[in-house]
């Protein structure tokens, strides 16, 4: 045994036989949590609370939002201002439809008709649906500026409830409404009500 080795306990004297002459051993004060000092508040700054703390950014509203491609497809070869723009209640519902309802078949054929009997060009007609919400229908508006709406009156219309919802959302137009005969009745063949509906668009 090393003379110095009587100074050591039994773990020191195995390690130092082993060669091992040094340990290096952690600072105590190593381990102690200091806690951080506190930041100082700029003079404008306020202490967060609660009711500050950032939230969720909220979904964007319907205003903001674009337009579907079906809808937008109406503006396509359309310059504004337009002389008419042609409307029925159900008209977006029959457009996303994967074949024609009798009613948008004869509202196109009608289209079709006045630009080659009557000699109206295609830029003079522009079609835009009642069934939306207030903020998209006045987009439409916005986009088309018509002189005149040509609005179809069907069997719905008749319902008090959507009558005064119709005349809400035309009331942003302000522009003069031409009311035509039912669409369903013309394509039942009512050969009366498409006459009615002709001799009006002759005298716009």
């Amino acid at each position: 045994m090393d003379l110095n080795e009587h100074t050591l306990t039994e773990a020191q004297r195995t390690l130092k036989r082993l060669g091992v002459t040094h340990v290096l051993r952690p600072r105590i004060e190593a381990f102690e949590e200091t806690p951080p000092a506190p930041v100082p508040l700029k003079a404008t700054q306020q202490p967060e609370s609660p009711t500050q703390r950032p939230t969720a950014q909220k979904p964007s509203s319907p205003a903001s939002e674009p337009l579907p491609i079906l809808l937008r497809s109406l503006f396509h070869g359309k310059q504004s201002p337009v002389r008419t723009m042609w409307t029925y209640l159900g008209l977006y519902e029959d457009m996303q439809k994967a074949t024609n309802p009798p009613r948008l078949v004869v509202f196109k054929k009608i289209q079709e008709s006045v630009c080659q009997h009557l000699k109206w060009q295609a830029r003079e007609i522009s079609s835009w649906p009642l069934d939306l919400d207030s903020e998209t229908f006045r987009k439409g508006l916005e986009h088309f500026r018509p002189q005149l709406i040509l609005l179809f009156l069907d069997r719905e219309t008749a319902d008090e409830a959507v009558h005064a919802r119709i005349q809400s959302l035309l009331g942003q137009a302000g522009c003069t409404v031409v009311t035509l005969p039912s669409l369903e009745e013309m394509a039942q063949g009512n050969q009366q009500i498409k006459n009615k509906a002709w001799k009006i668009l002759q005298s716009i």
